[in-house]
């Protein structure tokens, strides 16, 4: 991958109840300029730093990176009413787009249903 985490975000020491992820105290920012350079290559290295779930902040926003396949089924399908988007969303926008991860109500409901047939096990085989 081209774009790394700084080596100079060392890893959080794991806390119970609290997700590992890079130390960034220091920098009031966080990951911003790794996400803004190239966001997947940060999540990508977040997967393989910190594991399935990582603790990380983009300015003064705490967040998680939730990348394993049960636990994203329990955000989306089993509990996906208790997880809401915040106003601070429009944040990650122009970042992220307008696409199924960041719109919510009917509008997600529609992208949802676009996107249901490419992942049908037929298609996932052709992968």
């Amino acid at each position: 991958m081209d774009t790394q985490i700084p080596t100079s975000l060392s890893p959080v020491r794991h806390r119970p109840g609290r997700a590992p992820g890079p130390r960034t105290w220091w920098n009031p920012l966080g990951v911003f300029g790794a996400m803004a350079r190239d966001p997947i290559a940060l999540f990508m290295d977040l997967r393989a730093n910190y594991g399935d779930i990582a603790r990380f902040r983009v300015g003064p926003k705490l967040m998680h990176l939730v990348s394993h396949p049960d636990l994203i089924h329990h955000v989306f399908q089993e509990k996906g009413r208790s997880y809401t988007k915040g106003w601070d969303y429009v944040f990650m926008k122009p970042v992220l787009g307008n696409g199924l991860l960041m719109s919510e109500g009917d509008f997600w409901r529609s992208q949802r249903k676009l996107m249901q047939p490419a992942f049908h096990q037929q298609q996932i085989r052709g992968f």
